[in-house]
């Protein structure tokens, strides 16, 4: 994993989120096989390390960084959210990234699937990073407070702020270092001043947006097509993904059933992919998905 190749996806997961691994590196490999995952293990089982390599073809497990600022947020950011893991893990998204084994990496949080077009997103990256739009309806849209940009002044104020979504990002390591650069400060600024985190919005998401503001760069922000809220679909749509079973043409009836969509993030819902295929509503967890 040393050497730097030129395109792939990058994720996260702890061993709660292994299904998510999954599907999502499944969904990525039933539209396009060249195309690599790389995930960093936030506590994976022996047995689901082994089924990764045996199973999961399109998959490299990596270590999470370590470097003096990943400690430092990992040993600072240690409230725990809602559903109890430790808020680090949410925030250190850009720590993620910078140690990808892509150049042009495309970041995707655990709980989503890819239905189409993958090399388009990639092809999306070449001439800049690339952020996508979430729904005005969906959970945790809240705005940074004003208070941070008296504290910490970027040139290109809005009157409104983009409203986006950091479960997908793409971002190439070396032109989009500034960008980078700026998300990471905003977060170990948040671990060493509370006063400060308390103004950024849902974690890591907030300083994203603080970057892309400071960077201008609101004019690379994609549709929600590129990420879009399974919750913001509707009851309807919900309700018919739970009736999806598993089978090998799973991502092919999903993608006959959305059209329009090339992303779809399962983000502010308990309910995740797998619980509604294993008719095991959470606070279930499996170790594995079976596929059987």
């Amino acid at each position: 994993m040393s050497e730097i190749k030129k395109s792939g996806v990058v994720t996260a997961a702890s061993r709660f989120f292994f299904p998510g691994l999954q599907l999502l590196a499944r969904s990525i490999g039933d539209i396009d096989e060249s195309a690599r995952v790389a995930c960093f293990d936030l506590g994976f089982t022996n047995e689901q390390l082994q089924y990764a390599k045996q199973a999961l073809h399109n998959v490299d497990i990596i270590n999470v960084p370590s470097n003096p600022e990943f400690e430092f947020i990992r040993a600072h950011l240690t409230a725990p959210t809602k559903r109890g893991r430790d808020e680090w893990r949410i925030w250190a998204c850009p720590f993620f990234i910078e140690k990808s084994p892509f150049q042009q990496t495309v970041w995707m949080d655990c709980d989503t699937i890819v239905l189409r077009n993958i090399q388009v997103l990639f092809a999306m990256l070449e001439d800049g990073p690339v952020f996508t739009a979430s729904d005005p309806l969906d959970i945790g849209m809240t705005g940074n407070m004003p208070k941070l940009y008296e504290l910490m002044p970027v040139d290109n104020v809005l009157s409104d702020e983009p409203h986006i979504n950091a479960g997908v990002i793409g971002i190439d390591l070396t032109r989009d270092i500034d960008l980078l650069n700026s998300y990471k400060m905003l977060v170990l600024r948040a671990a060493e001043d509370p006063n400060l985190k308390s103004m950024i919005s849902w974690y890591d998401q907030g300083a994203l947006i603080w970057a892309i503001l400071k960077c201008s760069l609101c004019h690379r922000i994609a549709d929600t097509s590129w990420n879009r809220s399974v919750a913001s679909l509707g009851a309807e749509a919900v309700s018919r993904l739970e009736k999806f079973q598993v089978s090998d043409d799973l991502f092919e009836s999903i993608r006959l059933a959305f059209p329009g969509i090339n992303i779809l993030h399962w983000y502010g819902m308990s309910n995740k992919l797998w619980h509604t295929l294993s008719r095991k509503p959470y606070p279930h967890t499996q170790d594995i998905f079976d596929w059987a």
